[in-house]
């Protein structure tokens, strides 16, 4: 760990990382792997060049050091390391520009959602170990609220757009390359939102659980409105009078036929017919007046005897 990134190849920095990302749990934390990043890398992030066409190593180590932040445990220092995170953050998330009347076609920054989510993620993540961070200073503090507010708004757009064109899409739709990238960029932008919301808050919170958007999800519902293989559908209960199971339930109400007690000779015997159970609780209940009526009495010679 008391190498630079200068003296690596960022082929074999990430091929070091990868592996041993493989060994951390909740139990095996990264603590020193992530403290390294925050102290050797993230400063120095900007010097790491895109060596092929395609590829952005830059975005590779963010992705790296947010997996890291998973399993992290208390760090030294945890001030220092966080305004680092929070600092590079920054060169992510641009203030809104000025708007000039002589000007109104001026261009707008552009936005880096997945290095803001893996930044974004990390500074959350480990938020919680000095959540005094952010309002130690005020200016700071509203300084970075302005920028959050103005990616928030870029977001929301965003999001309402992938959703409107995700919308409606089968299971088959859903495995082109055009639609996977768009789906990415729905659970990036997503991720985004809701760790907005939480930093949005005063005191900043840093309760929100997401997964990272390149990370594989399991059970997860998807935007395009298909419903998952395996997954039973069953019907819908209803209280209209219009559903199939109130219609079938009248009908053969209907059917049936009303009950008639037999008539001619045997017609006496039925209604004169009184249930056994029914006599003997009547006598039981003769009977229970009865003794009651002897205790009564007797309580009422007792109390006579008093007054007497």
């Amino acid at each position: 760990f008391k190498l630079a990134l200068l003296y690596f190849s960022v082929s074999t920095f990430l091929a070091c990382f990868k592996l041993a990302l493989l060994y951390f749990s909740s139990q095996v934390n990264s603590t020193r792997f992530v403290s390294y990043v925050c102290e050797q890398v993230l400063p120095r992030l900007g010097e790491v060049k895109v060596q092929e066409e395609g590829s952005n190593p830059q975005l590779e180590l963010l992705k790296l050091f947010a997996e890291l932040c998973t399993h992290c445990g208390a760090l030294d220092n945890a001030d220092a390391k966080l305004d680092k995170i929070f600092n590079k953050l920054l060169d992510y998330m641009p203030l809104p520009p000025d708007t000039d009347p002589e000007n109104p076609n001026q261009s707008e920054p552009r936005l880096e959602f997945s290095h803001v989510e893996c930044l974004m993620y990390a500074y959350h993540r480990l938020g919680k170990q000095s959540p005094d961070t952010l309002t130690k200073d005020q200016d700071r503090l509203k300084d970075f609220k302005l920028r959050l507010q103005y990616f928030a708004r870029g977001i929301q757009g965003y999001i309402k757009k992938l959703r409107e064109a995700l919308h409606g899409k089968t299971a088959e739709e859903l495995k082109t390359e055009e639609n996977k990238i768009k789906v990415i960029a729905l659970k990036t932008t997503s991720n985004i939102n809701t760790l907005i919301k939480d930093l949005f808050h005063s005191p900043p919170s840093f309760k929100s659980v997401i997964s990272l958007s390149w990370k594989p999800t399991t059970g997860a519902a998807k935007d395009g409105g298909t419903t998952s293989t395996g997954q039973k559908r069953h019907t819908p209960i209803t209280f209209s009078s219009d559903s199939p199971s109130s219609k079938h339930y009248k009908t053969e109400k209907s059917q049936r036929e009303i009950y008639q007690p037999p008539s001619g000779k045997y017609s006496t015997k039925v209604s004169s017919y009184t249930p056994y159970q029914q006599q003997s609780r009547g006598g039981r209940a003769r009977g229970r007046g009865g003794f009651r009526g002897t205790t009564r009495g007797f309580r009422g010679g007792r109390n006579w005897r008093r007054n007497y």
